[in-house]
């Protein structure tokens, strides 16, 4: 890699990445008020050529309008929060066939899993051919930026599509989903062939953007699951939240998260060219199941920030370091504690860990024959003609962007990363529980119930 010289201007210029419904045959509005139109998710904006970038305050003053116009009362049952909801997979398959077959739109309550926030067991029930998952829920409302969020917590709630998407995601036989934006290796060629030319710096904004079209845009790849999905929507957003963060590109929503570039200490080593990566992943304690495989947990369910140093050669070819770097490890350990606070105040990240809950959820079904024991084959949830799901604009690109701040010494970074979900060690570490068996009969749904929902 080429050894920057020292330059007497004093400047840190930072390379970060551009800053990362189901569709029930539904009537414009209805697709708008799901996902504002397929355009703005998760505090981005996508056009329709792909390209990513954050979603203004006129964006979300739009979707927040469309979001209230469009918002169904909420019915007075699903009103009170409930320690534990149980929604019953086949019932609620069951409801929202009748109201296709009787060309009614699907009610809010369906579209959020009647408020779920997170899911803490799974029950199968063979003698009613039915799974039932089962968690924290409460009403919900919008936010200040159209976010539908817990009514009281302010925790993202849970979307039927990334179920339905999760479900056959892994049905399909994807063994991993996974996000990433990274710079391209003509970019850092580029990049590379200027700075060993470089002399000095005159006018640092210049220099900056000078930098940014070098580079160009970055680019998006998605694996395992359809980009098109709002599920894949929201690991881009998030990844892309992260790195706006860790680059201080976006201000901290939280206190105690310092991002990287201020966490940085100059080493008096001259002009230097750093390459964090970082990628999110699932962090879970192993579940528990009962002795028949009928019951089971999901434990300390959270997520994690991990990383590692990219090597970047004349060519703009890429390779892994021997060590990493200690300054973005205390970044990605950092953030990883602050992780729950963060997930309140920015519903992204919320958003996020509810699509690996929803991920663990598709693993258990499929991995641990779910429906083989249920007798439950889940026919309208695995059909994607009968039932489709977000259709959103893919992204594809973000532009890079330049932040600049002073240190002791001129640095030059770029962060790539990403978001990665390996769907076999989710579900292949468990443990057996006496305690779940009651559990799970004590979950039953009461006799007198005909509703696909009970506390």
């Amino acid at each position: 890699m080429h050894m920057f010289h020292s330059w007497s201007a004093r400047l840190l210029v930072v390379l970060g990445i551009g800053a990362a419904l189901l569709v029930w045959r539904p009537l414009p509005a209805e697709a708008q008020f799901a996902f504002g139109g397929g355009q703005s998710v998760g505090g981005v904006k996508i056009d329709p050529e792909g390209l990513l970038k954050n979603a203004t305050d006129a964006d979300a003053d739009k979707l927040l309008e469309l979001r209230k116009l469009a918002l169904q009362e909420i019915p007075g049952d699903l009103k009170r929060p409930a320690t534990l909801r149980k929604v019953s997979l086949r019932r609620l398959e069951a409801a929202l066939t009748a109201r296709q077959e009787a060309g009614q739109s699907m009610e809010d309550a369906m579209r959020y899993l009647a408020g779920l926030q997170r899911i803490r067991y799974v029950f199968v029930y063979p003698e009613q051919n039915d799974i039932v998952i089962a968690g924290y829920a409460e009403s919900w409302k919008l936010d200040q930026r159209g976010n539908v969020v817990g009514a009281s917590t302010g925790r993202a709630v849970m979307l039927l599509d990334d179920l339905v998407v999760a479900l056959r995601t892994v049905r399909a036989g994807a063994g991993e989903i996974s996000c990433s934006i990274d710079p391209t290796q003509e970019g850092l060629a580029r990049l590379q062939e200027y700075a060993a030319k470089m002399q000095g710096i005159d006018d640092p904004q210049r220099e900056a953007q000078t930098i940014e079209q070098l580079l160009g845009q970055q680019t998006i790849s998605i694996t395992g699951v359809a980009p098109t999905t709002h599920f894949a929507r929201v690991m881009v957003a998030a990844d892309y939240r992260m790195k706006r963060l860790g680059m201080k590109l976006d201000p901290p929503p939280i206190p105690g998260l310092p991002s990287y570039i201020d966490m940085i200490r100059p080493s008096g080593r001259g002009m230097q060219a750093m390459t964090p990566r970082w990628w999110m992943v699932p962090s879970y304690d192993p579940l528990m199941t009962d002795a028949d495989g009928l019951a089971w947990e999901i434990r300390g369910a959270s997520v994690k920030a991990l990383t590692e140093e990219t090597l970047f050669g004349k060519s703009g070819s890429k390779s892994k370091a021997t060590k990493v770097n200690p300054v973005a490890q205390a970044w990605a350990n950092n953030f990883s504690s602050r992780y729950v606070d963060l997930a309140l105040k920015d519903p992204i990240f919320a958003q996020l860990r509810n699509c690996m809950d929803l991920a663990v959820l598709a693993a258990l079904v499929v991995k641990q024959d779910l429906t083989g024991k249920s007798g439950y084959h889940m026919p309208l949830w695995l059909n994607d003609v009968n039932l489709p799901v977000a259709d959103l604009n893919v992204p594809r690109t973000t532009d890079t962007q330049v932040s600049l701040g002073r240190k002791a010494n001129y640095w030059v970074v770029t962060a790539s990363g990403g978001v990665q979900l390996e769907l076999g060690p989710l579900v292949s570490s468990t443990q057996k529980s006496d305690q779940l068996a009651p559990a799970r009969e004590q979950a039953n749904r009461p006799a007198d119930s005909q509703n696909w929902w009970w506390d």
